[in-house]
């Protein structure tokens, strides 16, 4: 609780927390309604909602949001490695992974949040930018959400897209005590992971007969690219925390 409270403060009092969280807003908003007004007369599908919603920009690795919150996480833990506030306990490695979790849990929290405003202001945004003639599909209305079962997992693999990636930007940037360096993994990993680990995967459990449908494929990819990046850079900071004498 006191790695927790520590974190809390510290990334409270950054004003680049703010900032990144104001401007992450408005530009999910920005592109959600200029996605809006480009929209067909008629009614939109629901993935050309969700697209919308979520702000997906088709050359980006994940969409805004997410990159947000993995900026927010490198910049965080950056400012850690700049000014550590804890040099003392900093010394044992239990007391740096327990900062290190405490991390992990205050930006996957702030990514979170920062998901779920995304959604509710995107979803104002688009609305308002819609043209004439065109209108919301029924199934995206907040009654008839709860019972489609695929629009729930979409929603739900874009949260986790965003609080993955928030992680990936702590943990990329605690392995490499570089706020660039870990940008640039926030950036590259993604596409790296989709080439060269989710194909093996989604042929595993394809065999296993878990993946009955195109929809099934595309949730696990849309999860794998930024999870398991977060995963392994986990068990690397393990290691290399091991080893050294502070964060």
């Amino acid at each position: 609780m006191r790695a927790l409270a520590y974190e809390r403060r510290r990334l409270l009092g950054l004003r680049s927390t703010w900032l990144i969280l104001a401007g992450a807003l408005c530009a999910s908003a920005a592109v959600a309604a200029l996605g809006a007004r480009q929209a067909a007369p008629g009614v939109l599908s629901p993935d050309e909602a969700v697209r919308l919603v979520t702000a997906a920009v088709p050359r980006l690795p994940v969409q805004l949001t997410a990159l947000a919150a993995g900026v927010l996480g490198a910049l965080a833990t950056a400012d850690e490695v700049r000014r550590p506030g804890l040099t003392a306990s900093q010394v044992r490695w239990v007391a740096r992974l327990r900062l290190l979790v405490g991390k992990l849990v205050l930006i996957g929290a702030a990514a979170a949040v920062l998901a779920v405003l995304t959604l509710l202001l995107d979803t104002v945004a688009a609305w308002s930018a819609l043209p004439p003639g065109t209108s919301t599909p029924r199934s995206l209305a907040p009654d008839l959400i709860r019972a489609d079962r695929h629009l729930l997992l979409t929603l739900a693999a874009f949260l986790v897209v965003t609080v993955a990636t928030g992680w990936t930007g702590v943990l990329a940037t605690a392995l490499t005590r570089s706020a660039i360096a870990g940008l640039l993994l926030v950036a590259a990993l993604p596409t790296l992971v989709s080439a060269l680990i989710v194909p093996s995967v989604l042929e595993l459990l394809r065999r296993a007969g878990s993946l009955a449908s195109p929809f099934a494929v595309s949730q696990v990819t849309a999860v794998a690219e930024p999870l398991a990046p977060a995963l392994l850079l986990f068990a690397a900071c393990l290691l290399v925390q091991a080893r050294r004498r502070s964060f």
